[in-house]
C-alpha cells in the first residue's frame, strides 16, 4: 500500500484535494439551505472519509522521511475539513431543535 501511495502521489492528491473541497462545500450548502439531517450526515461522512484517506496518504510519506511544505499543507487541509464538517453536523443538530 505504501508503494502504491508513493508511486501515484500526484494522481492521489489531484483527486483527493478537489474532492475534499467539493464535499466540504456541499456540506456547507446543505446546512445553509437547511436540507434534511440525513443528507448533511452523508455529505459530512463522505468528506470525512476523503480527509482520512488524505491523512493516510500523507502519513505514508512521513514513514519514509519525506518532510516538505506540501505534506503540512495537505495535513492542514484534511484537519480543517474534518473540523468544519464536525462543526456543521453539530450546528445543524442545534438548528433543528
Amino acid at each position: 500500500m505504501l508503494e502504491f501511495s508513493q508511486t501515484h502521489c500526484v494522481t492521489i492528491c489531484s483527486v483527493l484535494v478537489p474532492a475534499i473541497l467539493i464535499a466540504t462545500s456541499a456540506t456547507i450548502g446543505l446546512v445553509f439551505w437547511q436540507h434534511p439531517q440525513q443528507k448533511i450526515n452523508i455529505s459530512a461522512g463522505v468528506s470525512a472519509l476523503l480527509a482520512i484517506a488524505l491523512l493516510l496518504h500523507v502519513s505514508s510519506w512521513f514513514m519514509i522521511g519525506v518532510v516538505a511544505v506540501q505534506t503540512y499543507i495537505l495535513i492542514c487541509l484534511a484537519i480543517v475539513s474534518l473540523s468544519v464538517n464536525t462543526a456543521l453536523v453539530a450546528a445543524s443538530h442545534a438548528l433543528k431543535t
